[in-house]
């Protein structure tokens, strides 16, 4: 054998030789991982092992303190174990809360986006109705800035009318401008009656009647809110703008217009009223007024 036909020998040998160990490498990373799969990082999953080491108090805490950080991928992660996910609508109320009792309740704005959605924004907004006004005002400045839909506003708008403080004009009309249901706004009305919010009230009755006209039920409720509220005349003057549009009061509503007129001293608007209703339940409402 010649020196160049030894060295080309050699040659064909090494590159078979590699060939085999490049497709026995590749044989076996398919065998490790299928085709498809990422492979996690080590941070990764010392953040997937530490998420699951943790009590769901834990899970909060860390979330807080790390969106107190600025770092809000990583607090989303401490919540729902992926930096894409959604919150749900209970941890979302719960985070909330957790942030506003330290003042820091405009940190939920350093989530990712998409932490917050139509589905867990409505759960917050439907949990403010039972908060105070300075926490309905800082849940309606989340939507704003995240996501508002017509249930969203709905839901700030009673929570609104369940506070007793005067919500602003601006505000109020920026809810409005959501169009809410007639359903909602009789639900807020009556929020109003227990609240006393009057001017609130009174706004909400003006958009129904700028809607749909007069009618019966919104009128019954704004009837209510001043009855609470013991503005004796203007309860009374329902009757009219009733009896302009031609809608005749149910039985309950001139229960509540006599003693209204009563209270208010127009003794002959509450004997007019008694003929007009022509009802014995309105006979007893009289009989226990006088």
């Amino acid at each position: 054998m010649t020196y160049a036909a030894f060295w080309e020998e050699v040659g064909i040998e090494v590159v078979l030789l590699t060939c085999f160990c490049l497709g026995f490498s590749i044989l076996r990373t398919c065998q490790r991982k299928p085709i498809g799969c990422k492979k996690m990082s080590v941070s990764e999953n010392a953040k997937r092992q530490s998420s699951r080491s943790l009590s769901p108090e834990n899970h909060l805490h860390r979330a807080e303190e790390l969106l107190n950080d600025g770092k809000g991928d990583e607090a989303l992660w401490a919540l729902t174990g992926s930096s894409s996910s959604p919150l749900s609508g209970s941890v979302l109320v719960a985070l909330f809360e957790a942030l506003q009792q330290r003042g820091n309740a405009q940190h939920l704005l350093r989530l990712p986006q998409g932490a917050i959605n139509a589905r867990n924004g409505l759960a917050l907004a439907q949990h403010a109705t039972s908060s105070n006004y300075g926490a309905v005002r800082e849940v309606h400045h989340v939507a704003q800035a995240t996501v508002m839909t017509t249930a969203i506003g709905e839901a700030l708008l009673k929570a609104y009318a369940s506070c007793r403080e005067a919500t602003a004009p601006e505000v109020l009309e920026s809810l409005l401008e959501l169009k809410p249901s007639e359903a909602a706004l009789l639900m807020a009305l009556g929020l109003c009656a227990q609240s006393q919010s009057v001017r609130l009230a009174e706004r909400l009755a003006m958009y129904a009647k700028q809607k749909k006209g007069v009618t019966l039920p919104v009128a019954a409720s704004l009837l209510k809110v001043y009855s609470q509220a013991k503005l004796w005349d203007k309860a009374c003057s329902v009757h009219q703008e009733l009896k302009n549009a031609g809608v005749i009061p149910d039985t309950a509503t001139y229960g509540a217009l006599i003693k209204a007129a009563v209270e208010a001293g127009q003794h002959q608007l509450a004997q007019d009223l008694f003929q007009e209703s022509k009802n014995p339940d309105a006979m007893n409402v009289m009989s226990m007024i006088r």
